[in-house]
């Protein structure tokens, strides 16, 4: 009684089941499903954190200082006036730009606008002779520059502020984050 079929030991799903398992990849788990996420997540999170770096722009300012001018008449109610020396190597200064000013070491600090700007670098002694600077104010500028006058706003006293140091900052371009890491 020979059965033309041969009888198998082994159930067909079993059979099946243990093919797949060693057909599957197994890899070595060195770290934990957790961790192995956590890292992936923290690496995209760098990523996008240094391409958001890679489009912002940060204000780029140039710093100079100068000196409240003293009128020639002070009338009761005139508005103080600065005269501000930027280095001749400053760009793109032109009248209508913001400027921050600090009158003197620990004065008050005001934003106002640039007034005018001299069409070219002037040297130390005509700036003095211009401007009618004082000999402590004319230690201000040392070099050729360009003068830009300012009004500093009612709040300012002339009377308390005249001959006083300024220091003034004024935005002239922005530069990406990226350029400083070079």
């Amino acid at each position: 009684m020979l059965n033309p079929r041969r009888r198998q030991i082994f159930r067909e799903n079993a059979l099946r089941y243990y093919a797949q398992r060693r057909e599957q990849d197994v890899l070595p788990q060195l770290v934990s499903p957790f961790i192995f996420a956590f890292f992936w997540s923290l690496g995209i999170f760098v990523l996008l954190i240094g391409l958001l770096l890679w489009t912002l722009d940060i204000p780029a300012y140039a710093s100079a200082q100068g000196v409240v001018l003293q009128p020639a008449k002070i009338a009761t109610n005139s508005e103080a006036e600065a005269v501000i020396f930027f280095p001749a190597s400053t760009a793109h200064l032109h009248p209508g730009m913001r400027v921050q000013i600090q009158l003197g070491a620990s004065g008050p600090r005001v934003t106002s606008k640039i007034e005018t700007v001299t069409p070219g670098a002037i040297s130390p002694q005509d700036a003095q002779q211009r401007f009618a600077l004082g000999s402590s104010a004319a230690q201000v500028i040392t070099q050729p520059a360009i003068a830009v006058t300012t009004r500093l706003g009612p709040a300012v006293s002339v009377r308390t502020y005249a001959g006083s140091i300024v220091k003034a900052q004024v935005q002239v371009g922005t530069q990406q984050v990226l350029s400083f890491l070079q």
